[in-house]
């Protein structure tokens, strides 16, 4: 018996990212274009306006772009892993959750700076990637990420620094990140 999965793989952000941000056909920009309010069944022309099957782009930009997913009990535990793509320079997004507010908000400037605010609400943890190179310095407010309050470094993972972090709002700079 075959099965199909669907990966998530280093290529597929700026993939979506095309197909959302063109306005020729295909893509979710063309569908805008012509008038579009909901997601269609298909490329063009479609049988049905309205028509949500595996998601829609709203989920993509919760999920990828800002970053935010649950992982236990309706968001006692959630990452927040933004992934910016493109000519993208800025996300921001928040989202009522049955533990209060979760928040991303990302800002670059190539080649010069990232920064990221997340908010975590009251008894909650999120594991915060911060795109990062190994040799870069993330600070979080005006010192060292790794000795702000709430905030503990678990490791460095594929352009990320990662770190585990308490109920509260969170500011994390990189300089020189590209």
């Amino acid at each position: 018996m075959r099965t199909n999965s669907l990966t998530l793989d280093a290529s597929a952000p700026p993939i979506a990212y095309k197909v959302a941000m063109q306005t020729t056909y295909p893509s979710w920009g063309h569908q805008l274009s012509l008038g579009a309010t909901t997601m269609w069944e298909c490329w063009m022309y479609p049988r049905s306006n309205n028509h949500y099957f595996m998601g829609t782009i709203d989920e993509w930009f919760f999920k990828h772009l800002a970053g935010i997913r649950d992982v236990k009990d309706g968001f006692r535990e959630f990452t927040v892993k933004p992934y910016p793509v493109g000519d993208l320079t800025h996300v921001r997004t928040k989202l009522e959750t049955v533990r209060g507010l979760v928040a991303s908000a990302w800002t670059r400037e190539p080649g010069k700076e990232f920064r990221l605010e997340v908010t975590v609400p009251v008894n909650a943890t999120a594991t915060v990637y911060v795109p990062a190179g190994v040799g870069d310095v993330v600070q979080e407010g005006d010192r060292a990420a790794a000795e702000a309050p709430g905030v503990q470094f678990l490791r460095q993972a594929d352009g990320y620094a990662v770190y585990r972090v308490l109920s509260g709002t969170y500011a994390f700079r990189v300089n020189n990140s590209g």
